[in-house]
Formats: structure tokens, C-alpha cells, sequence
């Protein structure tokens, strides 16, 4: 029965720690595609502004100041919604390694409980 339940235990923290990696791995990865989203924002920012420098009085420096505050708003929300995903990653990190680490606190106490129940036996 214990080594049933050991067993199990071993292949259940094996999955969560499977998991936590992937977690912390796509934390990353969100972490660089909003890096490269900022850029993106700034480079789209610098065309705008130049488009802006060079048509003042024009019909096109208006279309670029719209353009320019419609980028702002865009940024300002792709980031808030980045950083609310983000946030809910790294709380359902936490959550399974705190679930990996009571899965191997249980299983140490099996180990343990067989240790003592073998030391009985002699």
C-alpha cells in the first residue's frame, strides 16, 4: 500500500514540478514579448513624430497626432492587460510550488514512516 501511495506521490510532484517549469518558462517569455511590444511602441512612436515634424500646418500632422494618441491608448492597454496575465501567471506559479512542495513534504513523511516501520521489523 505505501508503495503504492509513494509511488504516487513521486509521479504527482514529478507533474507539478513539470508544471512550475512551464509556468516560470512562459513567465519569461511574457516578460520578453512585452519588452519587444515596448520597443515596437517606441519605434512606431519615432515615425510618428518625425510624420509630425514634417507636416506641420498639414492635413497629415493631424492624422499623425491622432494616430500618435491612438498608439498611447493601444500601449496603455496592451500593457495593463500584459501585466494583469502576467500577474495571474506568477500566482498560479506560486500556488503549484506550493503544491509541489507539500507533495514532497508527504512524501518524505511516507519515506520516513516506511523507515520506521522497517526499523520495527528488525
Amino acid at each position: 500500500m505505501n508503495v503504492d501511495k509513494k509511488k504516487k506521490l513521486q509521479w504527482q510532484a514529478e507533474e507539478v514540478e513539470d508544471h512550475v517549469r512551464d509556468l516560470k518558462k512562459k513567465e519569461n517569455e511574457a516578460m520578453y514579448l512585452v519588452q519587444d511590444i515596448a520597443r515596437l511602441h517606441q519605434r512606431q512612436r519615432e515615425v510618428l513624430n518625425e510624420i509630425l515634424y514634417y507636416s506641420k500646418g498639414t492635413h497629415a500632422e493631424r492624422s499623425a497626432t491622432i494616430e500618435l494618441e491612438d498608439l498611447e491608448q493601444e500601449q496603455h492597454s496592451i500593457m495593463r492587460h500584459f501585466e494583469e496575465g502576467q500577474e495571474e501567471l506568477h500566482v498560479l506559479s506560486k500556488s503549484e510550488q506550493r503544491k509541489q512542495e507539500q507533495l514532497q513534504e508527504d512524501l518524505l513523511l511516507l519515506q520516513r514512516k516506511e523507515k520506521e516501520e522497517q526499523d520495527a521489523e528488525n
